[in-house]
């Protein structure tokens, strides 16, 4: 029902692999008549209200509908449902923007919400960002779970997007098993992959280590991370991972903060972590060259003018400088997780006695 309510608003994404956010930009008094709600940092995301959206809604093959559905979000402050779909991937060669797209939508665009993530003063307000994100991941688990785990059979969408359900399941056949389609009970629900995420500071506290993944744009170094394995704590997994990559011993872990990420659909848990005590070489780096290209301790007086740098100048500028060294923008969990370790390098009182 939400999701053919007339008050409703709907977000669209590309139907590509990378899924990429269909926005506009618009100035306030136009968003105003057409009911479209922008966001106010830039102006680079827009809600299609239901009427304008009906037209691209109709257009939606029955494969697509089937590898995308439409999703049920939420409701905004008002009540309206807050619903996400995708359009057909069709490109007009010449001007590299969907045809329906353009065919339905005027002065529409097309983001790419990974590059969004990495400007400064991020280009949407958080609620906006973090509807955004919800989509992404919900669409992108979609997309991966079209066909059953257990026995193969194509999956459909159920609940506005809240799971899907295997074709030859009871709740859905209504049927009697038969050899070729027999009872299934395949039935799968949205999640987030945990990736730990940790600035480490060595036993002094004057240093944090940072290192540079095999993808990173030229000189952006961040704080470690990794996703968790089956059966691991938070603390153990972040001791491991750290190991793993740099060669660094982690003794004491402590949870600070999270930070969605919809690249499929990963949740990073972020901690501040600290060398080993009493053990031989634990500060000592030795690389994983297979997953870094560089890993170092950066003095924690050196950070303040490093995380200024991050917070005015874009990332893109930064990859394309002379900067042998620069960190993640605001944005990123990486980036408070190096404020958080600077403050506590920085405090007098001992982190346990705090």
């Amino acid at each position: 029902a939400w999701l053919d309510d007339d008050a409703a608003l709907y977000l669209f994404f590309s139907n590509t692999k990378d899924l990429k956010l269909i926005t506009r930009t618009v100035d306030e008094d136009t968003a105003c008549k057409r009911s479209i709600e922008v966001s106010r940092a830039g102006l680079h995301i827009a809600l299609f209200a239901k009427s304008e959206a009906r037209d691209a809604l109709m257009i939606k093959a029955r494969e697509i509908e089937a590898q995308f559905p439409r999703l049920f979000l939420g409701v905004d402050s008002s009540e309206r449902p807050l619903c996400a779909a995708a359009l057909p991937d069709l490109m007009d060669e010449e001007s590299g923007v969907r045809k329906h797209v353009r065919c339905v939508f005027a002065d529409v665009q097309i983001a790419d919400l990974r590059a969004s993530a990495s400007s400064v003063g991020p280009s949407l307000t958080l609620e906006h960002a973090a509807l955004a994100s919800h989509g992404r991941s919900l669409m992108e688990f979609h997309r991966r779970h079209r066909f059953c785990g257990h026995c193969g059979s194509q999956t459909v969408s159920q609940h506005g997007g809240g799971r899907r359900i295997c074709m030859n399941h009871p709740e859905y056949a209504e049927r009697e098993p038969t050899r070729a389609h027999p009872v299934c009970d395949g039935m799968v629900f949205p999640r987030s992959d945990p990736v730990v995420i940790a600035a480490v500071l060595n036993a002094d506290r004057s240093h944090v280590l940072v290192g540079r993944g095999k993808r990173f744009p030229k000189g952006m170094y961040s704080v470690l991370a990794g996703f968790m394995e089956h059966g691991e704590s938070v603390e153990d997994a972040v001791r491991r991972e750290v190991f793993e990559e740099s060669g660094i011993r982690v003794g004491r872990v402590e949870y600070d903060s999270s930070q969605p990420w919809p690249f499929p659909y990963s949740l990073m848990i972020g901690c501040i972590a600290y060398v080993a005590e009493n053990v031989p070489h634990a500060e000592h780096i030795t690389l994983d060259v297979t997953e870094l290209d560089d890993a170092q301790w950066i003095p924690v007086s050196s950070l303040q003018a490093l995380l200024e740098q991050a917070a005015r100048t874009p990332a893109a500028e930064l990859a394309a400088s002379a900067a042998s060294l620069w960190l993640p923008p605001p944005s990123a969990i990486a980036n408070r997780l190096i404020q958080r370790a600077a403050q506590i390098a920085s405090s007098t009182t001992p982190r346990s006695q705090q």
